[in-house]
């Protein structure tokens, strides 16, 4: 380990490179940490303030986990959380899009590496768990019901963003006056529409669309799921056949048993019946304040979320001042060194990140998010972005890699972007693809909406000689929740390790010309620039073997 008096030396190094001191918290020993099953919360409020938060998080966790009731919500990332006291003590840690009237009230930012809730804690500012509830609605539907359509994700997230308790009862599914306004104002709804919308459909509306889309989506979950009519089997029904690749349309009426646009009016009914039903449910066996821990927060622990919170904002010079204050308090913390190390490789600081990896590899870092880093870092050396003369073996920095993804998984069993590095690692020199395999698998278990995994998976499969399999990902579960050049690309791969795998057969059977041409084509379907580049290097190699047998 090296001596505090090394690492007093290192930081104060690296704090000379550093702006002076911005916002920061300026009362952290008044911070408290407040722990629940599900969720921890690190706040400046007041201790009874942040615990009631935490609790109607819970609450709130509890009641949307009601809607699948077979299975456990799963959360495949780290999640950190932080409440504000108020506007002034928030305003630092904002990720923008405030003006022009529009006040923040609540975050929540989504990361490969996690999750981040930011919160205004006033108790005058209801609005801070609208958004909060809206966002978290959207990751619990990505990590585990991925292929549920548009309309109901945005719709559903609407319908639960209003969640509210009140003395002992929770309200769930009020009127959002700006949907209602736009559906009293609209007597076409566009049902079909809605219910074809896509991702990119989505992105192209206008503010009229927009609306339509919006209001149309709540309408339709809020009816669904309105006790009097209840449609949660059929909504089960429909998503499976969605699932199983079946046209949206003909999916709907197999399961509905109607046409959009019969439930066009359906849905006019059903607001012409007045105020739409309010789900009330009682407060007895929902979670309550009582199940949550209130302790004195570590100042360490803090900054360096702060800091973690920063630099996934692009804001890194920010960051690195909290960091080094965390460091200030604590010299030894392996994970906040960890993360310094990250918001240098980010700046493409590459001499100081080298450093402090290795001041936090030998610190011994605990979380599973700092030996993700650190997988990643490694990744990067070992495919070529190392320090210039650094001289490393590319095999060798894989092998760590490799080995610093699996105590991440180990730390975490349920980090899905670890589980995915661990089976990108595989692709790099030495790899072993059979096991890549395998953990890209576990990786799509705990991620299954997202498609950069299915991409590596394809890749995986290809180098293993399992064609099929990519292909049959490729064409099926990838090209539903993919864009367009994701499916490409997963094509453009299966393509070219055909004819790279015919190329090589060739040339291992003496026939030269057909292997050069075989390796031509493969390079002729290539797109990234850097491996043609490369690709183009070894068939120039090649060909002046060739030359030579001559």
């Amino acid at each position: 380990m090296l001596p505090r008096s090394n690492l007093a030396v290192l930081a104060a190094g690296c704090w000379l490179a550093v702006a002076p001191l911005a916002a920061q918290p300026s009362d952290i020993g008044a911070w408290t940490t407040v722990h629940s099953q599900h969720f921890e919360m690190h706040s400046d409020a007041a201790p009874e303030r942040a615990a009631e938060i935490v609790a109607s998080l819970e609450r709130f966790r509890s009641v949307f986990a009601d809607l699948a009731r077979e299975i456990e919500l799963r959360s495949p990332a780290p999640t950190l959380m932080f409440a504000f006291r108020d506007a002034d003590s928030y305003a630092p840690y904002k990720s923008g899009g405030e003006g022009a009237g529009v006040k923040v009230l609540g975050q929540f930012l989504s990361h490969r590496d996690g999750n981040y809730i930011t919160l205004n804690a006033d108790p005058s500012y209801l609005g801070s768990f609208t958004v909060i509830f809206h966002e978290y609605v959207h990751f619990l539907v990505q990590s585990n019901f991925p292929s549920v359509p548009m309309w109901f994700n945005e719709g559903l997230a609407e319908y639960y963003s209003t969640f509210l308790t009140e003395g002992e009862t929770a309200y769930l599914g009020q009127p959002v006056e700006r949907h209602m306004r736009w559906l009293r104002s609209n007597s076409e709804l566009g049902v079909g529409e809605v219910l074809g919308a896509t991702r990119q459909s989505a992105r192209d509306h206008d503010a009229h669309g927009a609306g339509r889309f919006y209001a149309v989506s709540w309408l339709l979950v809020h009816y669904m799921l309105s006790d009097e009519f209840d449609r949660s089997d059929q909504l089960a029904s429909y998503f499976s056949s969605l699932a199983q690749g079946e046209e949206v349309r003909g999916a709907f009426i197999d399961a509905f048993g109607m046409r959009p646009g019969e439930l066009e009016q359906v849905l006019k009914g059903y607001l012409a019946e007045g105020s739409l039903p309010v789900a009330a449910l009682p407060l007895e066996g929902l979670p309550d304040v009582r199940n949550v821990a209130v302790a004195a927060a570590d100042p360490t622990t803090v900054l360096t979320g702060l800091g973690d919170l920063l630099a996934h904002m692009g804001r890194e010079e920010e960051a690195a001042r909290h960091l080094h204050r965390a460091l200030e308090f604590t010299p030894e913390s392996a994970d906040t060194w960890a993360v310094l190390a990250y918001v240098r490789d980010r700046q493409q600081r590459l001499e100081e990140a080298h450093q402090m990896w290795a001041a936090a590899i030998d610190l011994g870092p605990r979380s599973a998010s700092s030996h993700l880093l650190h997988g990643r870092h490694l990744m990067t050396l070992s495919e070529g972005g190392g320090l210039i003369g650094d001289g490393s073996d590319r095999t060798a920095l894989a092998d760590s890699a490799r080995e610093t993804l699996r105590v991440a998984t180990e730390l975490d069993t349920s980090y899905g972007e670890a589980w995915a590095m661990r089976g990108v690692a595989h692709l790099l020199s030495g790899g072993d693809v059979d096991q890549g395999i395998t953990h890209m698998l576990r990786a799509r278990e705990l991620l299954p909406g997202r498609s950069e995994v299915l991409l590596h998976l394809v890749q995986l499969y290809v180098r293993a000689g399992r064609e099929g399999e990519a292909r049959a990902i490729a064409e099926g579960e990838l090209s539903r929740i993919a864009e367009p050049e994701e499916v490409a690309a997963a094509h453009e791969e299966i393509e070219r390790w055909g004819l790279v795998r015919s190329a090589n057969e060739a040339l291992r059977a003496g026939d030269y010309e057909t292997g050069i041409h075989l390796f031509d084509q493969a390079i002729s379907v290539t797109s990234d620039p850097d491996l043609r580049q490369r690709m183009e290097e070894r068939l120039a190699t090649m060909r002046r073997s060739l030359e030579g047998e001559r």
